[in-house]
């Protein structure tokens, strides 16, 4: 079996990582809110560990917690993969921020590239 990586303590579910708002600093239970947190992100810690961000439904509190061993993988990656599926700008921007950096156009012709970028939004 392979070594798992992560915590051993935990905090959230290991199937969809949600967790329940009920500390005010870690370990504490001083929260009086109760409300169910929502992984909404993932980022990575010095030396390279994975953390979940949690937000609280209720009251909007951020929380960061270590993942765990046995954290469901395929829900972690979709975390860590969302901001890149679904970004805040159409991609096809970019070529126009190349232009406007280096007022030059883009290294590649976009208009003889065999991908159409309106598809890519």
């Amino acid at each position: 079996m392979p070594q798992a990586f992560g915590t051993e303590h935990r905090n959230h579910c290991p199937s969809c990582l949600w967790s329940k708002h009920v500390d005010d600093s870690p370990g504490d239970r001083a929260a009086d809110c109760d409300g169910a947190m929502e992984p909404v992100a993932v980022w990575v810690k010095r030396g390279g560990e994975w953390a979940i961000i949690h937000r609280c439904s209720r009251c909007g509190t951020l929380h960061s917690n270590r993942i765990a061993g046995d954290d469901n993988e395929l829900v972690l990656t979709s975390l860590a993969v969302k901001p890149l599926s679904q970004p805040s700008f159409p991609l096809d921007r970019l070529a126009v921020v190349d232009i406007r950096r280096h007022g030059t156009e883009p290294a590649v012709d976009m208009s003889a590239n065999d991908v159409d970028i309106a598809k890519l939004r």
